[in-house]
This record gives structure tokens, C-alpha cells and sequence, in this order.
């Protein structure tokens, strides 16, 4: 019994944060902050005869004799999803550095992009230069709408709770009271640009039911399920992205 006793006194002083512990957890909140780059589906097709463009749902350019990837459990064919011209981003990500362009495919007709690896589910293509890429022919038609992409300037993103809580004073982890973490974070003035821009690179990963386990600092990138792209995952949810000392990896979060 008094070890339960012991147990609620500890319970509520551990509930209780001293303001220095708030500053605290504030301070490491802001300097946890990272940049991040947003990305809109433009609302006209993408150019044809020019420079490489960043687009969705196709016009994927690739080696000579290149086509679509086929899933290695499902045997389908892939759809072009998202084309990133990494020198057209006023931003470059740490795991894209060197790259000049990647292609995300994605089996759609599939599950296994919900935690996919690097050719089963999605595959991921990395091109060093532009220098001989050319367009890639797709046998099927694909299942998205083809856009070019804008890119938003840099943009600060505090992370979200789960990626945080550990880091903060014990105090402050198991207190009932999260204003201070909302007032502080600007989780509410990104989640107004994600509306409208289904694509980041950078920053943290926008989870919506909790984080999963990665290794630090492998996020690279999300999609978020789309209208205007017609690419739904689950309910309204997102695909992640990282790149571990395996390779990229995927997993997926959804209401």
C-alpha cells in the first residue's frame, strides 16, 4: 500500500511542470524546428518539349529502355506517382544531395506499399544527372491525373508530440496539460499549408494516429492522399518515406 501511496505522490508532482520545466521543453520544441518544402499539384498539364519538369502521375523520364517497374510480390505493374527534379527545389534534402532526380512508382492496384521496401509496394528510382534521360514509356494508362508540381519556399515544422516527448523534462512529458505545446509548435500554421500541398520533403513526418519507429533522421519525404491527385490512401492518410542504412523504406498512417 505504501508503495502505491508513494506512487500518486509521485504521479502528482510529475504532473505539475515548474515553469523552468516549461521552458525548458520550449526551448528544445524551437530548436527542433526543421525546414521543410511544400508541394502543390499545379492545375494544368505539364509542358511537353521542355526542360525537366517535377510532376505527378506521369511523364516520368529514365534510362534508355527503361519501363515501368513491376511489384516483386504482386506482379503489377507500377504507376508513376511523383517525379522530383532535385535541382529545381529551393531546398535540397540532406538524403538528396548528389541526386539530380528520383521517381516514386507505386503498385495502387496493391497493399504492400503500407509498409512497403524499395520494390515491393514502391520502388524508388535515383538518377545522378539528366544527361540521357529520356521519356519513359508506360504500357497501362495511369491511374493519376498528370500535373506539373510547384514547390513553396522553405517552411519551419516543429515536430509532432511523438517525435518529441522523449526529449523533454518527465515532468512535462506526463502532464494532462498540452497548450504549452500547441501555443508553441507551429504544427497549426503548417497543417493550413498541407491542405493544399499533398507533398513535403524535409521536415518531420506529419503523423495522424503516431509515430512509427525509423531510424533518426531518415524521414526524406510524405504523400498525402489527394483529390485533386485521385490518390487515396486509407482514409484521408499519408505514405512516408525514409532512406535507412537498408534503403528506402515506406509506411503509411491514416484516420
Amino acid at each position: 500500500m505504501r508503495n502505491i501511496i508513494n506512487w500518486f505522490k509521485h504521479k502528482k508532482q510529475v504532473d505539475q511542470p515548474t515553469p523552468k520545466d516549461l521552458e525548458e521543453a520550449r526551448m528544445v520544441l524551437e530548436s527542433a524546428a526543421k525546414p521543410a518544402v511544400l508541394g502543390e499539384i499545379g492545375g494544368v498539364r505539364p509542358e511537353q518539349g521542355i526542360a525537366p519538369q517535377s510532376c505527378w502521375g506521369g511523364r516520368f523520364l529514365g534510362k534508355e529502355g527503361e519501363g515501368a517497374p513491376i511489384d516483386s510480390k504482386s506482379g503489377n505493374e507500377m504507376q508513376p506517382v511523383l517525379q522530383i527534379v532535385v535541382h529545381s527545389l529551393p531546398m535540397i534534402p540532406e538524403h538528396l544531395e548528389g541526386v539530380a532526380l528520383i521517381n516514386l512508382w507505386m503498385d495502387l492496384k496493391g497493399h504492400d506499399f503500407w509498409e512497403g521496401t524499395n520494390g515491393s509496394g514502391f520502388i524508388i528510382r535515383e538518377y545522378s544527372a539528366l544527361d540521357g534521360l529520356v521519356p519513359i514509356d508506360v504500357a497501362t494508362p495511369s491511374l493519376l491525373p498528370e500535373f506539373p508540381l510547384f514547390w513553396t519556399a522553405p517552411v519551419m515544422q516543429t515536430p509532432s508530440w511523438e517525435d518529441f516527448s522523449l526529449q523533454v523534462p518527465d515532468s512535462v512529458a506526463a502532464s494532462s496539460n498540452d497548450d504549452w505545446f500547441f501555443n508553441a509548435s507551429l504544427a497549426e500554421e503548417f497543417e493550413k499549408l498541407q491542405e493544399k500541398h499533398p507533398i513535403k520533403l524535409g521536415g518531420w513526418p506529419t503523423w495522424i494516429q503516431g509515430a512509427a519507429d525509423f531510424e533518426e533522421n531518415s524521414f526524406v519525404f510524405q504523400v498525402d492522399s489527394t483529390d485533386k491527385g485521385q490518390f487515396q490512401i486509407g482514409d484521408a492518410g499519408s505514405v512516408y518515406f525514409f532512406k535507412t542504412r537498408a534503403g528506402w523504406i515506406a509506411t503509411t498512417d491514416c484516420y
